[in-house]
């Protein structure tokens, strides 16, 4: 049983699903992609197609979950919640993935990570869940690459937070931290564009990485890191006012 309140819970699923159908009105970000007009947009603009069409990605997902968990909150049946948190609203790969899809890691933590030995073999068990979800989906090499760099970086992340751990806070920590977490949004939307883009998005988003490392490429690069770090700075400011609820528990 819960308490949760499904009316207030139904009124704010039905808010995304007008921001969805705004957005998909407005905005033909997919006809876009696969009409091949990409390689006719500014690096810029190219950049902003992209992050912008993995954003109704998300949303997406989110209204398809949370119907349902809807449907079964006005039965009085309680659910994990799902799409806790977007990518740009989350520095850790680990802690997206938790709440990306929450039930089905609840149950991949049961029935995976916990026999393949739990904390004490995740560098090792990782490779096989990252290898069994992408299965999962589809047998697709784009899946398959999208499993083996998640894993990748699931190891570099929890290797770097041992290493943090080991020294004291500091100002200068801290803001390397802020950096880092920078560089992760990225990786969560790199990762995400490379497992989930269609046929057609392949191809627009290998010309996306090539124009990526021209001198504007590199521009656009360096100006939204910069964004990046500031909103990250902002987040932690809010989370120490106490201002945020976190539900990544």
């Amino acid at each position: 049983q819960t308490t949760e309140n499904v009316a207030i819970y139904a009124i704010r699923w039905l808010g995304c699903l007008l921001l969805m159908e705004y957005f998909t009105h407005r905005f033909p970000f997919f006809a876009v992609i696969s009409s091949g007009l990409v390689q006719h947009l500014t690096i810029a603009e190219t950049a902003v197609l992209f992050y912008l069409t993995l954003k109704i990605m998300w949303l997406k997902f989110l209204l398809i979950w949370r119907f349902f968990r809807l449907w079964a909150l006005a039965d009085g049946v309680f659910v994990p919640e799902n799409m806790i948190r977007c990518m740009s609203n989350n520095c850790s790969l680990e802690q997206f993935w938790k709440g990306w899809h929450s039930s089905f890691n609840k149950w991949l933590v049961r029935y995976l990570y916990k026999p393949l030995g739990g904390r004490d073999c995740r560098y090792v068990s990782v490779w096989l869940i990252f290898l069994f979800v992408a299965l999962w989906h589809d047998l697709e090499p784009k899946l398959l690459a999208w499993g083996v760099l998640n894993a990748f970086f699931y190891v570099v992340e929890v290797l770097c937070r041992r290493v943090v751990k080991q020294y004291k806070p500091s100002a200068f920590l801290n803001a390397l931290c802020v950096l880092g977490s920078a560089v992760y949004i990225g990786v969560l939307i790199l990762v995400n564009l490379i497992g989930y883009s269609g046929a057609a998005g392949q191809s627009q988003l290998r010309v996306l990485f090539m124009r990526l490392t021209s001198t504007e490429g590199l521009t656009v690069l360096l100006v939204s890191g910069y964004f990046l770090v500031l909103g990250i700075f902002f987040m932690d400011y809010l989370k120490q006012m106490g201002c945020t609820a976190s539900k990544d528990s």
